[in-house]
């Protein structure tokens, strides 16, 4: 192999264990910024629309106001249309029952009030639950972010440490491969250069420093 296609393809080989890396970390952006989207697009708003959920009812068994009533049908909403698990028709259910109960002591109906503490209770508790398992949820993504992280930085460290090694080494063979008939070549032409002619060049590549030693060769026997 000629020297100019040897240097080639060693720094091709370089290029493309480089290429390898850089591949491996963007693949690794790329699944920590879709874990990160679905946090920030989907988790984080629906634990703010249950936490505006039971600050509403908290409200709600205070002053039973409209506006506090509002705003939990608000937050409701953004909350059924982000999830699909049981939750959103559980709680909706106990806010069905809630809410006409909440409705009743406004118009002045005789309403028990263990009865209506009871539902607010258990619509607390269903938004408590739901809550905990969008955290528990959420919590599970960013111990995956945190997994793929550290184990794509370990593969990158890995293939770095492998590319360094595999780099040097063929840059020490290639050096070598240019350098010792190069050597060999001047010790010749020394010997020859002293009159010393019947000293034979002996270099097998097949490089252009093979067809100089051969080109010296015949000039000796000249």
């Amino acid at each position: 192999m000629k020297i100019g296609k040897r240097l080639i393809s060693s720094f091709l080989v370089m290029a493309g264990l480089m290429a390898f890396v850089g591949c491996i970390g963007f693949n690794n952006v790329k699944i920590v910024d879709d874990a990160f989207r679905l946090q920030t697009e989907q988790r984080m708003p629906t634990i703010e629309s249950l936490k505006d959920m039971r600050l509403a009812v908290r409200a709600i068994q205070t002053t039973a106001m409209e506006k506090e009533i509002q705003s939990f049908n608000n937050a409701l909403t953004r909350y059924t249309t982000l999830v699909t698990t049981r939750f959103p028709g559980d709680i909706n259910e106990k806010w069905m029952e809630f809410s006409t109960l909440i409705n009743a002591t406004r118009t002045g109906t005789p309403v028990s009030t263990t009865r209506l503490q009871n539902a607010g209770a258990e619509l607390l508790q269903l938004i408590d639950d739901a809550l905990l398992y969008e955290t528990r949820e959420m919590q599970k993504v960013q111990a995956f972010i945190d997994s793929t992280v550290r184990k794509n930085l370990l593969i990158i460290l890995l293939v770095m440490v492998a590319a360094i090694v595999l780099t040097v080494d063929i840059g020490i063979l290639t050096a070598r491969s240019i350098s010792i008939p190069i050597e060999k070549l001047i010790t010749s032409a020394k010997k020859i250069s002293t009159g010393k002619l019947d000293s034979q060049i002996k270099i097998k590549n097949k490089d252009e420093i093979g067809k100089l030693a051969a080109t010296f060769n015949i000039m000796a026997q000249k």
